[in-house]
C-alpha cells in the first residue's frame, strides 16, 4: 500500500507541476499532490484552473472568495477543496452565507474568516467561536491574531462547549510543553488547540505523551521542525504506540527518498502522518464522539493550509504564508 501511494503522489505531483510550472512553490505543489492523492484522484489542471477562475470572478457567492486571491498558494488549496468536495456552487453558497455570520460576530475579514466558513455550524456556533477567540487573546495576546480563527471554530463545535475551560487548557498546554522542550511560537499555540479534542481538561499525562512522541521521531532520525508540531498532535491524537510510530517513520524515510518531496523534505513526516490517521480505525476509542467533528475538521485544515510556504510567523499564519493584517 505505501508503495501505491507513493507512486500515486509522484504522479500528481509531476501534473501538478508540470501544469503550474512549479509555481508558486515547491510546497504548495506537493500539498496540492497529496490533497488529491489522500483522496484517490488524479489531478486536472483544466479542472482545478475552471474553479479558481470562478472564485477570482468574484461573480454570485463566489466574491467570499477575495481574500484568498491574494495569496496564490491559498487560492490553490481552495480552490482544489471545492473541487474535490464535488458540489462547486452549493460550497460556495454555504461559505458565503457561513462567513456572513462570522462577520455578524465581529470575526475579520480575511481569508482566515474564508477558512474558518468551511467548518461553521451556525450563528450559535459563531459567537461561541469568538468567545474562544477572545478569550486566547487575552491568555496570549501576542501569539494570537486572525490565523487563529479557524480553530477557534474547529474546537467549539460542539455545543456543550465550556469557552473558559477550553482557554484555561490551551493555556496549560501551552507552558507544559514549553517546559518538555517544544519551543514557544505560533506553531506551538496551535498545537495546543488541538490537543483540547483529546479533552476539554488539561492532562499532564497526555502532554507528556505528546513530548515521548517528539522524542521517540527524534531517536528515529528525523529532525522536528516547528512545522511538525501540529501534526505531532494530530499523531498524538491517534494514540500511537510504538508499532505505529514505526510504521509513520518507515513510510516518512520512503516519503522523504521519494521525487516528488526533493527539495521539500520536511514535508514527508507531515504527509506520513496525514495518511496514516485516515487509515487507523482507533481514533473513536481516542475522541470523545461528540468531538469527533473536529477531529474530522482538523484532518480538513492540515489537508488545506498546514503546510504551506512558511513566512515569518510559525503557526498558521506562517504556514499559509500570509499577512496577519488580510
Amino acid at each position: 500500500m505505501p508503495a501505491q501511494f507513493i507512486q500515486m503522489l509522484e504522479k500528481n505531483y509531476t501534473k501538478v507541476f508540470n501544469y503550474t510550472g512549479g509555481h508558486p512553490d515547491l510546497r504548495t505543489v506537493v500539498s496540492l499532490a497529496a490533497q488529491y492523492t489522500y483522496a484517490n484522484r488524479t489531478y486536472s489542471g483544466v479542472e482545478h484552473q475552471a474553479v479558481m477562475d470562478k472564485m477570482t470572478s468574484g461573480k454570485g457567492p463566489f466574491h467570499v472568495f477575495r481574500p484568498c486571491s491574494r495569496n496564490i498558494g491559498l487560492l490553490y488549496k481552495v480552490a482544489a477543496s471545492l473541487l474535490l468536495d464535488g458540489n462547486i456552487e452549493e460550497s460556495a453558497l454555504q461559505v458565503e452565507k457561513k462567513d456572513s455570520l462570522l462577520d455578524e460576530h465581529r470575526f475579520g475579514q480575511s481569508s482566515y474568516r474564508v477558512i474558518s466558513s468551511f467548518f461553521l455550524k451556525d450563528k450559535k456556533h459563531a459567537g461561541r467561536a469568538k468567545k474562544l477567540y477572545d478569550k486566547m487573546s487575552k491568555h496570549h495576546p501576542i501569539l494570537t491574531r486572525k490565523s487563529d480563527f479557524p480553530l477557534a471554530v474547529i474546537v467549539t463545535a460542539p455545543e456543550d462547549s465550556d469557552i473558559d475551560l477550553y482557554a484555561q487548557t490551551m493555556h496549560d498546554y501551552f507552558d507544559a510543553l514549553h517546559m518538555l522542550g517544544f519551543k514557544a511560537g505560533d506553531s506551538l499555540q496551535t498545537l495546543t488547540q488541538i490537543l483540547t479534542l483529546y479533552d476539554a481538561h488539561f492532562q499532564q499525562e497526555f502532554a507528556e505523551y505528546v513530548a515521548q512522541l517528539k522524542i521517540e521521531l527524534e531517536k528515529k532520525g528525523i529532525h522536528i521542525k516547528r512545522i511538525h508540531y501540529p501534526f505531532l498532535g494530530i499523531l498524538a491524537l491517534s494514540a500511537a504506540d510504538t508499532q505505529v510510530i514505526v510504521k509513520v517513520v518507515m513510510l516518512e524515510e520512503q516519503l522523504r527518498n521519494s521525487k516528488a518531496l526533493k527539495g521539500v523534505k520536511e514535508l514527508a513526516l507531515i504527509i506520513a502522518i496525514q495518511k496514516f490517521v485516515r487509515e487507523y480505525g482507533g481514533l473513536h476509542q481516542v475522541i470523545d464522539t461528540q468531538r469527533f467533528t473536529g477531529w474530522q475538521g482538523i484532518l480538513e485544515l492540515g489537508d488545506l493550509f498546514f503546510y504551506l510556504p512558511v513566512g515569518a510567523t510559525e503557526g498558521l499564519a506562517g504556514l499559509l504564508d500570509i499577512d496577519v493584517n488580510f
